[in-house]
């Protein structure tokens, strides 16, 4: 398992070259401020809204980014904010 732990999303591409299997995010806070049928307003992200925040399947990576605790703004609306805990399992091979 290769895992990485990046602040942003934004390195998502970074991940993908050396195939790195899971990449966590959390800058991006779900963009704190989340509207109805809108979305997030704002995402500090080079991607804008693109990896606010879930899973995203970005072969070969899988990338988590979670809305998290804190931001530099303590503002949030429609975005709560969450602890994550992944629980990673092996795959059993053939026997």
């Amino acid at each position: 398992l290769r895992l990485c732990r990046s602040h942003t999303p934004d390195n998502i591409v970074c991940a993908q070259e050396p195939q790195i299997d899971l990449m966590l995010a959390v800058h991006v806070h779900g963009g704190q401020i989340l509207l109805p049928v809108v979305g997030s307003v704002v995402v500090p992200s080079i991607y804008g809204r693109r990896y606010d925040r879930g899973v995203f399947e970005e072969s070969p990576t899988l990338l988590h980014v979670t809305s998290g605790v804190a931001g530099k703004h303590p503002i949030r609306y429609g975005c709560p904010p969450e602890a994550v805990l992944i629980r990673l399992t092996r795959e059993n091979g053939p026997s």
